[in-house]
């Protein structure tokens, strides 16, 4: 068995896969937390029944289950939930591509000295099989991905504030340039 060598350039993206998998747990759980305040708001006593309920979920069941919640919550305000369904697209693509650099199989160039990359392959299944997906991610895609995952938990810490306090401006709060700025290239 071949054993790799913990080169600077790799511990670089060791390091920066590291930042992705804390700093996504962080966004999971200001997902988590916008769920709590709508149930709150709505009439939950005991917050671990909602703990209970989502301590085993992944982060897209997360998202979808507070997609249907904040779609229920601004049933009258069509305007802002248009304007919110945008985030959600957005994260969920977000939750995509993490998910495929998580579980991928990575494979580092040696040769490549500064930034560092690696060839990242997934199998994906098709109706009609299966074909292997794969993508060349450097130390600056990496940067880019925490940089949106960061994005991300503010804009839903934001709609957090604007569901506990409904008389704030959604649109301002969560303004769509920072909605388009998640979009993975």
């Amino acid at each position: 068995m071949v054993q790799k060598q913990d080169t600077a350039e790799n511990k670089s993206i060791y390091e920066r896969l590291g930042r992705i998998v804390s700093d996504f747990e962080s966004l999971v759980l200001q997902l988590k937390m916008c769920i709590y305040t709508l149930l709150i708001l709505n009439g939950l006593k005991d917050l671990a029944h909602a703990r209970i309920l989502l301590s085993d979920q992944t982060a897209y069941p997360i998202l979808q289950k507070l997609r249907s919640m904040v779609a229920h919550h601004y049933t009258d305000r069509k305007t802002e939930a248009r304007h919110i369904g945008k985030l959600f697209s957005q994260t969920a693509s977000l939750i995509e591509h993490r998910n495929f650099m998580l579980h991928g199989s990575w494979f580092f160039d040696r040769q490549q000295a500064n930034p560092p990359a690696a060839e990242v392959l997934k199998d994906k299944i098709f109706k009609d099989g299966v074909d292997v997906e794969s993508r060349d991610l450097s130390a600056v895609d990496m940067d880019l991905m925490i940089e949106k995952i960061k994005l991300a938990e503010q804009l839903f810490t934001a709609l957090n504030l604007c569901i506990y306090e409904p008389d704030r401006d959604l649109t301002l709060k969560i303004p769509l340039q920072k909605i388009n700025a998640l979009k993975i290239p």
